[in-house]
């Protein structure tokens, strides 16, 4: 009997810890996203020159997010940080296309948000399932975070690989679903 009251304090304690932190996790400042300088036109070359990069820092930031679910990151000091890093990002990519809506329209855009929807959907079911110490909503949170990063990889791909018609606007339209991803790694 005192064994069984001995874990369920410690239980108890652990719980209080683990809230007590989340509590302060939103008084750790954010650095807001860089400006980025807006363009004129879809042209190609400014397309891979701005927003090529851009991608890819947020596809890099999104992969880690996916090793630290696969390694069962827990320390929610880290998870905040690095999910800040990733709304950074993201928010960078968010705002080039703002400034820039002819690209707005193009495949490898529309795959992205589709992607970067994916990502933010997993950030917060990871940030419940931590706070609920529910680890297999952590779990579905990965997976659902490696999707993301899958869209991220994808309209990388379609921007650096293509052809100039197939990443600007101009292009017949959007992916078909089915070859808008590449396979979950």
């Amino acid at each position: 009997m005192n064994r069984r009251l001995g874990i369920a304090t410690i239980a108890v304690l652990v719980g209080l810890a683990i809230l007590g932190l989340a509590a302060q996790l939103p008084r750790i400042p954010v650095t807001p996203a860089p400006e980025t300088p807006p363009v004129s036109t879809a042209d190609p070359e400014a397309l891979r020159a701005e927003f090529l990069p851009l991608l890819q820092q947020a596809l890099a930031t999104a992969d880690m997010l996916v090793a630290m679910g696969d390694a069962r990151e827990r320390n929610l000091l880290v998870i905040h940080a690095r999910q800040s890093a990733m709304l950074e990002a993201l928010a960078a990519v968010d705002t080039w296309l703002d400034a820039n809506p002819d690209a707005a329209g193009m495949p490898a855009a529309i795959v992205y948000r589709d992607g970067a929807r994916e990502i933010r959907a997993a950030m917060d079911e990871a940030r419940d399932g931590l706070l609920h110490l529910d680890f297999g909503e952590v779990a579905h949170a990965t997976t659902t975070m490696r999707q993301g990063a899958a869209a991220l990889r994808q309209a990388l791909m379609m921007l650096s690989e293509a052809p100039a018609s197939v990443a600007t606007p101009s292009s017949s339209g959007p992916p078909h679903p089915s070859t808008a991803r590449a396979a979950p790694a």
